[in-house]
């Protein structure tokens, strides 16, 4: 039977009172739920409650994407498990105000890293690269679809289990390849490193000319398109292992929030010394090892002065 589909904006008051009303009526009924949508069957009707409406050039992108994959060479990417830990931090941040920052950012991080790779064709790819920024992740975040599905009967849940997009792991695989390129430029930056996010590097603003131009490198020989950003009012706030970063951006008030692994896996490795009865005398052990800047080189003067 084909479904009758309304779709409305999500909420959280919208979606649970839909549930309860089909659980009173003792109705047979499925929820699925996932990052951008959740979708609720029953009697033939499908009601799709989103968080945002997409232009049909988004969904039609990733079909195509999704159509030159399977008929790519994939099978090393989908066989292996891909770390998509997309961001770092300084070990021992220290909290405060760091005004101006050097930020450089990759641009169409990746939809060029799926070109990078040989994931994509010309043609894909300029759709990709006319789609606005805010279209193309959700067009290569469909292949990745995570999706809960619970069904329901006589007013119970019945079951639960997950759904995966077929070409989840691509997905991964292109997060891990951009972060490590900003795992490159982090070994580069050394002490005068912030923090990445995605695919974006925060800097001192007093970094050596010769680091950032090296970190340039990198970035070209990974063949990346990237620019800098004006950043100000770069404010670090830490609560325990939390880090909050505010800042402006180009005249745009961000806001970031993420858990300090390297904090926590700190704390872990003096709990092991402790617990073997071991010193800590091992300075990289310290909480506070960000070491301040010698002083601005006469870089970026017009911007960071």
């Amino acid at each position: 039977m084909k479904k009758n589909t309304s779709v409305v904006f999500r909420s959280v008051e919208s979606v649970n009172n839909r549930i309860d009303y089909l659980k009173r009526k003792g109705i047979k009924f499925k929820v699925y739920s996932s990052q951008y949508s959740t979708v609720i069957e029953s009697n033939g009707q499908k009601i799709r409650y989103v968080t945002q409406v997409y232009d049909n050039r988004v969904f039609m992108c990733s079909k195509m994407l999704q159509n030159h994959l399977r008929d790519s060479d994939i099978e090393y990417i989908q066989q292996a498990t891909w770390n998509t830990k997309n961001y770092d931090s300084m070990p021992g941040l220290k909290p405060g105000n760091y005004g101006k920052v050097i930020n450089i950012d990759i641009s169409g991080a990746y939809p060029n890293c799926l070109k990078n790779h040989g994931l994509t064709n010309d043609k894909v790819y300029s759709f990709l690269m006319d789609l606005g920024k805010k279209e193309r992740l959700p067009a290569i975040g469909m292949i990745a679809k995570k999706t809960m599905v619970y069904e329901y009967d006589l007013g119970e849940c019945i079951d639960v289990y997950e759904e995966n997009g077929k070409y989840q792991k691509v997905f991964h695989y292109i997060v891990y390849q951009i972060n490590k390129v900003m795992e490159s430029c982090k070994q580069i930056a050394g002490k005068y490193y912030l923090l990445h996010w995605v695919d974006g590097i925060f800097l001192e603003r007093f970094t050596p000319e010769h680091i950032v131009q090296d970190i340039q490198r990198i970035l070209d020989e990974a063949k990346y398109l990237y620019k800098f950003e004006k950043v100000d009012r770069f404010e670090i706030i830490r609560k325990e292992q939390n880090i909050e970063i505010q800042m402006t951006k180009n005249g745009i008030n961000k806001n970031y929030k993420f858990i300090d692994n390297n904090m926590l896996n700190l704390y872990n490795r003096i709990a092991r010394r402790l617990n073997d009865d071991l010193p800590i005398d091992d300075r990289n052990l310290s909480p506070d090892i960000q070491r301040p800047g010698s002083g601005p080189d006469e870089f970026f003067t017009d911007w960071l002065a």
